[in-house]
């Protein structure tokens, strides 16, 4: 209703504009008036538009809206040849300064367990940890001191050679709990869609103090989420 309005309101002082500002003084108030009627109409119907669309994307089924409780299926998972449908159990949160990224913690129907990194900042980029790795099955150029100061250096796993992406350290909130924080150092290295990542840990509550481990990029197109959950972590 509001659009139906706002054009017959345009086509209205388009089309009498010339010939009120000619005809009077009076006129052209009157055209002013309808001008400024029309721009809070319009901006009403925006910040309507604006309201339904934020409350709709909330309760949307993506992949940045799943809870503990959530259901989703992931397709096409290297070394996998059926989908997965997987159970989130938990939920966990990373930050580094004002920027932030979350983990969906989750299990299949045979009780093996799956790790869903979530980051949505200039675009949504979607990573599934594949295995744990050990130090001996890697071979870094140099040491990971000298490749976080220089911001340079690779490694190589079974034959290839990842690529020094990013490293610095970050914390980590288990189960999105604020009074439960853990701080590590990380060295992610990529190559094509994979990601070997290296952290270091604190070890505030028995963790190995460096864990290794592959994960591989997943198109978004590959997720389908049938419930987004909303229950509490434990």
């Amino acid at each position: 209703m509001n659009i139906i309005i706002i054009v017959i309101a345009c086509l209205f002082i388009v089309s009498n504009a010339f010939v009120l500002l000619v005809n009077s003084e009076l006129s052209f108030f009157l055209l002013v008036i309808g001008a400024l009627f029309l721009f809070f109409l319009i901006k009403r119907n925006y910040e309507l538009s604006k309201h339904n669309i934020n409350a709709y994307d909330e309760k949307a089924l993506i992949i940045q809206n799943v809870k503990q409780g959530g259901v989703i299926k992931i397709t096409h998972l290297d070394g996998y040849i059926d989908s997965l449908d997987l159970k989130v159990n938990h939920k966990h949160v990373y930050t580094q300064g004002d920027y932030s990224w979350f983990e969906l913690e989750c299990i299949d129907s045979k009780g093996e367990k799956f790790w869903v990194e979530v980051d949505d900042d200039d675009s949504l980029v979607i990573s599934v940890l594949l295995e744990k790795l050990s130090q001996s099955e890697l071979k870094f150029s140099n040491s990971l001191e000298y490749i976080d100061e220089n911001e340079s250096g690779n490694l190589s796993y079974k034959g290839n050679t990842y690529i020094y992406e990013d490293s610095g350290e970050a914390n980590f909130y288990k189960y999105c709990d604020t009074k439960r924080k853990e701080k590590f150092y990380y060295w992610d290295f990529k190559y094509k869609d994979y990601i070997v990542s290296v952290e270091k840990w604190n070890n505030p509550e028995g963790r190995a103090d460096m864990e290794y481990s592959l994960s591989k990029i997943i198109s978004p197109s590959t997720i389908i989420v049938y419930s987004n959950g909303g229950e509490e972590n434990e």
